[in-house]
Order: structure tokens, then C-alpha cells, then sequence
């Protein structure tokens, strides 16, 4: 009986160490603005908060976005303004995506891309 306790405690360890090490995981996105902001704005969009500096903006978030990136940009581009580089989870967007991302915010994100 007392190996099955050891054994219990150990998986029971194993599991709040793995839950903690989750929890610490943080999902990152990155956007420079086009015209830098005057002061230090912060936002939270979509569960990500987000910081400007200057040109300038990170987005953090502890879960996984259900967003594409493209969504995202548009999101991001919405509120923040318009974006001259966009990253986010490891996908840097082009010149074509980027002007989709802006022209899409501007329009309310009417236009669509599969991205």
C-alpha cells in the first residue's frame, strides 16, 4: 500500500509541475507601427495584452489565440493603427499580407484573406 501512495504522489508532482510549466508558456506577437505613437499606448485585443512604445508593440497572451494571424493583424491594425511589419507566432507577414491586414482594418475588415 505504501509503493501505491508513492506512486499517486508522484504522479500527482509530475502533473502540478507540468501544469505550472503550461502556465508559464507565453504566446507572442510583434507590429511595428507605421506612424509611431506619441505616448505608450497599451490595449488588450483579442485575450492578448498589448504594449507600444514609439513604433514598437508586443502582444502577449498565455493561451493560444483562435485567430489566424491574418485576423490578428486586422485586429491589431484596427485598434492600434496602421502596421508596418507584423509577426506572430513565428509567421512574419510580407508586403502583400500587410497591406491586405491594413486595407481590411480600414474597411471594418471586410476584405478576407484565407491566411
Amino acid at each position: 500500500m505504501p509503493r501505491a501512495k508513492l506512486l499517486a504522489f508522484a504522479a500527482a508532482g509530475a502533473f502540478l509541475m507540468a501544469a505550472q510549466a503550461d502556465a508559464a508558456t507565453v504566446f507572442r506577437s510583434e507590429a511595428k507601427l507605421a506612424s509611431p505613437a506619441v505616448q505608450p499606448v497599451s490595449a488588450t485585443i483579442s485575450g492578448a495584452t498589448w504594449h507600444c512604445d514609439a513604433a514598437a508593440c508586443v502582444g502577449e497572451r498565455s493561451l493560444p489565440t483562435l485567430d489566424s494571424p491574418m485576423r490578428e493583424c486586422r485586429k491589431v491594425a484596427a485598434q492600434l493603427g496602421v502596421l508596418a511589419s507584423f509577426k506572430s507566432d513565428g509567421q512574419t507577414f510580407d508586403a502583400g499580407d500587410l497591406k491586405a491586414c491594413n486595407t481590411a482594418a480600414k474597411d471594418g475588415g471586410a476584405a478576407s484573406t484565407g491566411k
